[in-house]
């Protein structure tokens, strides 16, 4: 479990970046989930 303090900095992170992928009126598809799995094996965060 994440403390507070944990949560606050990743969200200050997160905040500064741009979305990585949108999940749009289809909903999540096999595509994005490839997508937010490259995402979060290049950057361990994403938006």
């Amino acid at each position: 479990m994440m403390t507070g303090k944990q949560k606050k900095y990743l969200r200050s992170l997160a905040a500064k970046m741009t979305p990585s992928l949108q999940v749009g009126k289809s909903g999540i598809s096999d595509n994005v989930v490839l997508q937010l799995e490259e995402a979060l094996t290049a950057r361990e965060l994403t938006k």
